[in-house]
């Protein structure tokens, strides 16, 4: 059993270990996020041209999309006395609920993603940190990651948009989702969307040069932000196959003392047989004993 319990520490150990990396993974989200917003501001020529309040309504920061409200509720396991097509209409009309009740959330200012609350400790003393709010623990608990993050996500664009006044992002139609803002995106791009006349005003303003040096260093502090993220990335994958293999090993344990069991209470019942099977013989012996007995 020491094995056991000495699993289900490292278990404990690896899920907070996880979580401290996600937690990092999502604050590296927020700073990119942060970046495209402020460099979309300073340079509002790089984002992509309008096309329209309907076209447009997935580039709005913060915008939620009700096919994975609904995919999410769809996924949901039910308690199995529904039918199916009674299920699939249930679904759809929670996704309609819980959809609005984010949209307004996440875009109200008034909801905070990170409250004050007391956390579990190493040494089981609770601390008072900053953890997540209750209701969006409860959406991953019962809808799972994704729409857990893309509730994380859309708060954090909104508090964006209302930040820097950026109410549109960068789109790409044809791939039909938000369009990566590159190096070359800062160089060529704001030369071609610039006037010579424009440069002459920039640079007799003294501005050009250093817009032109805030969006070079923009750029690269965004370029080590993804960097930056994919190593957490590929911390956190490991991370998750050790808590896996921890998993692995703990099941397999816990098979073993299963079985140890059964086989310690398959041989006290053979036992407890053999005792019955003696009795018998010896009552048997007995009587045989006292009819001999009669016999004489």
């Amino acid at each position: 059993m020491d094995a056991v319990h000495e699993l289900q520490r490292k278990r404990m150990h690896y899920e907070r270990k996880i979580s401290r990396l996600e937690d990092d993974l999502f604050q590296r989200d927020q700073e990119i996020i942060r970046a495209k917003f402020t460099i979309l501001q300073a340079l509002p020529e790089l984002n992509t041209p309008e096309k329209g309040p309907l076209v447009d309504i997935v580039r709005v920061p913060g915008y939620l999309d009700p096919k994975m409200f609904e995919a999410a509720c769809l996924n949901n396991p039910s308690d199995g006395r529904e039918g199916e097509s009674t299920r699939k209409d249930r679904a759809i009309l929670d996704a309609e609920t819980l959809c609005n009740e984010w949209r307004s959330k996440t875009s109200n200012g008034v909801w905070e993603l990170y409250i004050e609350g007391p956390e579990q400790g190493e040494e089981e003393e609770d601390d008072w940190v900053q953890v997540e709010a209750q209701d969006l623990l409860v959406v991953k608990e019962k809808y799972g990651e994704e729409l857990y993050e893309a509730i994380k996500i859309a708060w954090t664009e909104s508090q964006e948009r209302t930040r820097t006044g950026v109410h549109l992002k960068p789109w790409d139609y044809e791939a039909g989702r938000e369009k990566t803002l590159r190096m070359n995106n800062f160089s060529d791009d704001k030369e071609s969307h610039v006037s010579e006349s424009e440069i002459a005003d920039y640079k007799a303003q003294g501005s050009m040069s250093q817009i032109q040096y805030k969006s070079n260093d923009m750029a690269i502090s965004l370029h080590k932000l993804l960097t930056d993220k994919d190593k957490l990335d590929q911390a956190a994958y490991k991370e998750e196959l050790d808590k896996r293999e921890a998993f692995t090993e703990l099941e397999r344990q816990m098979l073993d003392e299963d079985k140890k069991t059964r086989k310690k209470e398959e041989a006290l019942n053979k036992i407890l047989e053999l005792v019955k099977l003696l009795d018998k013989q010896q009552k048997l012996e007995m009587e045989i004993q006292e009819l001999k007995a009669c016999r004489i």
